[in-house]
């Protein structure tokens, strides 16, 4: 017998109880969908945080100062965090695959001297990582449009999902102002 999917008997109709409507007006096919979305969004949040720390502000291209090391470093961490994230996020294996190239890509470049350095500042693995996470948000959010989850709960998702707001756009703003001062 398959618990996940009931069905009941109203006045005659067999009604899937995925889809019926509970005590928050939320079909248990729409809470799924939620979640889902909750979960990559955050995700995606916290990984354009780690992007501007570690690409922006040249965290990375610090680390690769330290022959060999500090490159290996970098791409254990990056990808052990991203991989954490995108697990989280829901992503396919397309999008991992993806995002470990790029920190291959980025730990090859890093470790040819003094050419590395330079490839370091300019190549953004974990900017361009963030891509991933952001078309999954997306797809996840024309699932709940298509399925008919309620705007309105849509945008609680996304209200919610912001939850350093204010971290992020201080830390835009800091980046900003740092490229002004160097150019």
């Amino acid at each position: 017998m398959d618990y996940g999917k009931q069905e009941e008997i109203l006045e005659g109709e067999v009604i899937d109880s995925d889809y019926a409507p509970r005590g928050n007006g939320l079909s248990i096919e729409h809470e799924k969908i939620l979640k889902q979305l909750e979960a990559a969004r955050s995700s995606e949040e916290r990984v354009k945080v780690f992007s501007v720390i570690a690409d922006d502000f040249g965290v990375d291209a610090l680390l690769s100062f330290i022959p060999a090391i500090g490159d290996a470093w970098s791409f254990v961490v990056s990808t052990g965090y991203l991989l954490v994230e995108a697990f989280k996020a829901g992503l396919g294996s397309k999008d991992i695959s993806r995002i470990i190239g790029l920190q291959a890509a980025d730990f090859f470049l890093g470790v040819v001297p003094l050419l590395g350095d330079v490839g370091d500042y300019f190549f953004k693995a974990n900017r361009m990582s963030v891509e991933c996470f952001v078309k999954n948000s997306e797809a996840l959010l024309r699932k709940a449009r298509e399925a008919g989850v309620p705007e309105s709960e849509i945008l609680k998702i996304h209200s919610s999902a912001e939850k350093w707001p204010g971290v992020f756009q201080r830390l835009l703003k800091l980046h900003k102002m740092r490229k002004s001062f160097l150019f």
